[in-house]
């Protein structure tokens, strides 16, 4: 819940060592605050990617139309998937754990972090 607002701070913050963020079911992304994650969006330099439930209490439906409108202005820097999910999906020993969900998050994560640390630090091959 929390750790998509830590993700995307440290991301925007420090793109050197942070090279692609994720956030998954975050919640509590839009409010008035200087300091909320959606006041940082537009300084981000490195991909961005949030994921949210479509039944999700911590980040209701208009904070999600809020990012989808910051994200779409971002050019394809910053994305937004929308599943049809509850807010938690990821974990299995949940009530509402949804495998198909949870995998698309990890085909994401690993494209996504893949591309930002191969294009950076691309391992020397003997």
């Amino acid at each position: 819940c929390m750790g998509g607002r830590h993700a995307i701070a440290a991301a925007t913050a420090n793109p050197r060592h942070v090279r692609a963020a994720l956030s998954v079911h975050g919640g509590r992304l839009v409010d008035p605050s200087d300091t909320t994650p959606h006041h940082m969006i537009h300084r981000s330099t490195v991909p961005l990617h949030y994921f949210f439930a479509k039944d999700d209490p911590t980040c209701p439906d208009e904070h999600q139309v809020v990012l989808e409108q910051l994200a779409a202005r971002s050019g394809d820097r910053v994305t937004v998937e929308r599943l049809d999910a509850h807010h938690g999906w990821t974990f299995p020993e949940r009530w509402c754990y949804d495998k198909a969900a949870s995998e698309r998050v990890w085909e994401k994560a690993l494209a996504m972090f893949r591309s930002a640390l191969w294009t950076t630090h691309r391992p020397r091959l003997r």
